[in-house]
C-alpha cells in the first residue's frame, strides 16, 4: 500500500483502507491497553475508576467486534507475556536462579515504605523495628540487623582511649539500599581509614545508623537516643531527606495470603522488579520530564497576573537537586527547613564535629548538578563541614553507577566514591581530634591526607 501523488484514485482507497473502521477501532484497543497497562504499573488498582473505565472499554470492544477477537486476544496476552519473561530475565540477570527459586526473598520493596515487606523480620518492640541479631535479603543482598536494630555490625557503646569512632545517621542511601552488608559508604570508610593508618595503636570505627526511608526527624530521633551514647569524635548527617518528618518505624507484615494480593495490586512494582523497572526508568520519566512540564507551560500561559504573583511570592524548592526533596510546606522557605533541622542537631551534638554530606543523586546522572546554596550557608552559621561528592568522577555510564535498571540507589562502586570523597574532607579535623585528644599520634599524619 503506498500512496502516490500520481495516483489520486489509489491514495483515496489507500487512506480509506487505513483509516478503515476495522483499523481505527484496533488502533483505540491498543491505546486503551496501553494507558491501563500504565495505571496497573504505576499505581495498581489505586487508581481505581480508570482501571475500571478502561477495562469496560476493552471489554465492550472486545464483545461487539466477534470477528477480531483473536487479535484483540493475542494483543492482552502479549502485554502479558512480555511482562511475565520480562521479570524472568530481569530476576536472572541480576540475581541468578536464586531470584526464581525463592522468588519472595527477591522484591524490590517500595520506596514509601522501604522494609516494611522485605524479606527482613521484625519486631515492633525494637527502637527501628527490625529484629536485632536476624538475617535477610532486601534486593537481593543479604541484610544483617546488629545488636542495636540497625544494619552494621554489632557494636558496643564502650569506646577504646585510642578509638577514633565516626558515626553515619541518614536514610536508605546511607543504610546502603541494594549493596552487600559492608559495602555501604560507611563500611568503605572504615576500611579506607584503617588501611591508611601509619600507627597500629589507631583504631577506627564507623557505626552506621542509617535506616531506608528515615527523614530528618527520625535521624535526629536516633542521633539522641543512640548517637550520642557512642561518644562519636566524628558526626555524618545524610543531607539527603531534608523535609521528610514522622518518624518512621517500619511495621511486620502480618497478613494472610490475600492480604498480600491487595498489596501487590496496589503497588504492583512493591513485588515485581521488572514493572518497576518500567515504571522508573520509563513511564515515570516520561511523566517528569514531558507530561508536567507541558501541564506546567500551560498553566503558566493561562495564569492571571496576580496568581502568577503569588506563585513567585512562595519559595519552589528545586528538587532535582535532592539536597532538599520538599519543604515541610509549600509556603516555608527551603533555608527555614534547613535552619531548623540544623539547630536541632546543633543542640543534642554539643561540641562534636559535625559534617553534612551531600551526596550526589543517581537519579539523574547525567544532568548537572549542585549542592543547595542554603545548605551551604547554613552549614557555615552552625559551624559544621560540608562534604560535597557533587564534582567526583563517577564515570560515564549511569548503568555502571547504580544497583539495577528501576533502582537507582548507588551501587558499591559509587558508595566507594562516597567514602573516598568523605576521607578526603575529614582528615583534617582526625588529625586535630588525634593531637587534641592526647591519642597516639600516628608517624608521618601528613601521608593520611
Amino acid at each position: 500500500m503506498i500512496l502516490s501523488i500520481f495516483n489520486f484514485k489509489n491514495n483515496v482507497s489507500d487512506i480509506k483502507n487505513i483509516i478503515s473502521k476495522h483499523n481505527m477501532t484496533l488502533c483505540l484497543y491498543s491505546v486503551i491497553y496501553l494507558i491501563l497497562t500504565y495505571y496497573l504499573i504505576t499505581s495498581g488498582i489505586a487508581e481505581f475508576n480508570i482501571i475500571a473505565f478502561g477495562g469496560i472499554c476493552l471489554l465492550s470492544i472486545f464483545v461487539i467486534h466477534k470477528k477480531y477477537r483473536s487479535i484483540y486476544s493475542i494483543i492482552f496476552i502479549s502485554g502479558i507475556v512480555f511482562l511475565t519473561v520480562g521479570e524472568v530475565y530481569f530476576r536472572l540477570n541480576y540475581f541468578g536462579l536464586d531470584g526464581i527459586r525463592h522468588f519472595q526473598r527477591y522484591i524490590p520493596t517500595d520506596a514509601g515504605d522501604p522494609l516494611t515487606y522485605a524479606n527482613i523480620e521484625h519486631d515492633n518492640n525494637s527502637f527501628t523495628g527490625l529484629k536485632t541479631g536476624s538475617t535477610g535479603i532486601l534486593k537481593g543482598k543479604t541484610f544483617y540487623v546488629n545488636n542495636l536494630g540497625f544494619r552494621d555490625k554489632d557494636r558496643s557503646f564502650i569506646k577504646d582511649n585510642n578509638t577514633v569512632r565516626i558515626i553515619v545517621c541518614g536514610s536508605s542511601t546511607s543504610m546502603g539500599s541494594g549493596v552487600e552488608q559492608g559495602d555501604a559508604y560507611a563500611g568503605h570508610l572504615e576500611r579506607i581509614l584503617n588501611e591508611n593508618n601509619k600507627d597500629p595503636l589507631i583504631n577506627y570505627e564507623v557505626i552506621n545508623l542509617a535506616i531506608a526511608g528515615y527523614g530528618m526527624d527520625d535521624v535526629i530521633n536516633v542521633l539522641s537516643t543512640f548517637g550520642m551514647k557512642f561518644d562519636p569524635d566524628i558526626i555524618l548527617i545524610d543531607a539527603y531527606g531534608w523535609g521528610k518528618t514522622g518518624f518512621h518505624k517500619t511495621q511486620e507484615f502480618k497478613g494472610n495470603k490475600v492480604d498480600l494480593i491487595k498489596i501487590i495490586l496496589h503497588r504492583p512494582y512493591s513485588e515485581f522488579f521488572f514493572v518497576g523497572a518500567i515504571a522508573n526508568e520509563f513511564m515515570l520519566r516520561i511523566k517528569e520530564r514531558v507530561i508536567n512540564v507541558s501541564i506546567s507551560k500551560i498553566k503558566n500561559f493561562f495564569m492571571f497576573d496576580y496568581e502568577r504573583k503569588i506563585y513567585k511570592e512562595i519559595p519552589i524548592v528545586d528538587t532535582r537537586q535532592f539536597i532538599i526533596l520538599q519543604s515541610m510546606s509549600n509556603y516555608l522557605a527551603p533555608e527555614e527547613t534547613i535552619n531548623y533541622y540544623l539547630d536541632q542537631i546543633n543542640k543534642i551534638v554539643s561540641e562534636k564535629r559535625v559534617f553534612l554530606v551531600a551526596l550526589r543523586p543517581m537519579k539523574f546522572f547525567n544532568e548537572k548538578l549542585g549542592v543547595s546554596s542554603e545548605l551551604v550557608k547554613l552549614s557555615q552559621k552552625y559551624g559544621f563541614g560540608l562534604v560535597d561528592t557533587y564534582n567526583e568522577d563517577y564515570g560515564s555510564n549511569e548503568k555502571e553507577a547504580i544497583i539495577y535498571v528501576g533502582d537507582r540507589h548507588p551501587n558499591s562502586k559509587t558508595h566507594k566514591i562516597y567514602a573516598e570523597s568523605i576521607y578526603k574532607t575529614i582528615m583534617p579535623s582526625i588529625e586535630q581530634i588525634i593531637k587534641s585528644n592526647n591519642k597516639t599520634i600516628p608517624k608521618d599524619l601528613a601521608e593520611l591526607k
